[in-house]
């Protein structure tokens, strides 16, 4: 999915770079402008999200048995078919939306740093959903709050994209360390 998705959007900006030479493209279509969100860029957001909660609210056994266990669902007359594009027309709905409000960085962030964060401290699913969303939201309010901080304090006007998007790293990079740590600590106990 990494590669694919890097290599993906090196080719989309190349391609953008070619067709566009003699236009000015903002570095906020690759990093966002959530500083200046204004109502109608989170309209579209809102509206996927109501959609997203709904349908996963409708469907979550079904999702869960047709992504792990797609030959029990076909045993169980389910259509794997038929969640699997409706699931990915929820991520594509979700990512479309969410481009034009935070930009290709920070969703890419969103899309793969909480998740894999929250896999690495369980294996339930639900609790793994909840887990990201938690993670997702705390590494929002410490970017936000902490890129208002250092312009405020330090006068340094660092895009809040890029701060979110280093807090989800970090985030990512302490649970590493954690579960590095409670490993090497098990392991040492058990050998006691």
């Amino acid at each position: 999915t990494g590669i694919v998705f890097t290599s993906l959007f090196a080719l989309g900006v190349i391609l953008v770079t070619l067709a566009t030479r003699d236009l000015h493209i903002g570095v906020e279509v690759v990093m966002g402008d959530v500083d200046a969100l204004r109502f109608e860029d989170c309209k579209l957001v809102y509206i996927v999200l109501g959609i997203n909660i709904l349908l996963i609210a409708l469907f979550f056994k079904e999702y869960q048995l047709t992504t792990f266990d797609p030959g029990l669902a076909r045993a169980l007359g389910f259509s794997t078919l038929f969640f699997n594009y409706l699931l990915m027309v929820q991520v594509s709905a979700t990512t479309v939306g969410a481009f034009r409000a935070v930009g290709v960085l920070m969703v890419l962030a969103f899309i793969t740093g909480p998740v894999l964060t929250a896999r690495l401290l369980t294996n339930d699913l639900k609790r793994m959903l909840l887990l990201s969303a938690v993670i997702g939201c705390a590494a929002s309010v410490i970017g936000v709050a902490l890129s208002r901080h250092l312009l405020s304090v330090y006068g340094l006007a660092l895009t809040t994209g890029g701060i979110v998007v280093c807090v989800i790293t970090v985030f990512y990079a302490a649970t590493i360390a954690y579960k590095v740590l409670v490993k090497t600590r098990l392991a040492s106990l058990h050998h006691a």
